[in-house]
């Protein structure tokens, strides 16, 4: 909500949202290293991943580049609906198409 309501193009947007990711998974790993989680598994289970999501990297760059502006907030108000669907919380009124 906050990122659409702020009216930032895509590329504020895409590098607010990376920048908010990041800070969770920050987050998440000091807990995780807090209660004794982090084990030699859960690196290599990370560096098994490491391959994909370079993939996945290039991939939707790829796609984000090729956007228009508007393309980019119907991408980005389906997606929303997508995920809160199978979460199943209400959407806003206001993020309909």
């Amino acid at each position: 909500m906050y990122l659409d309501a702020s009216g930032a193009n895509k590329q504020a947007f895409r590098a607010t949202l990376s920048a908010m990711l990041m800070t969770l998974s920050v987050a998440r790993t000091i807990g995780y290293a807090a209660v004794d989680e982090l084990t030699l598994d859960s690196f290599i289970l990370c560096a098994a991943a490491l391959p994909a999501m370079g993939l996945g990297l290039l991939v939707g760059d790829r796609i984000h580049s090729g956007l228009s502006q508007a393309a980019f907030q119907r991408v980005g108000v389906r997606g929303a609906f997508s995920v809160r669907r199978s979460a199943g919380t209400q959407v806003s009124p206001a993020l309909a198409p």
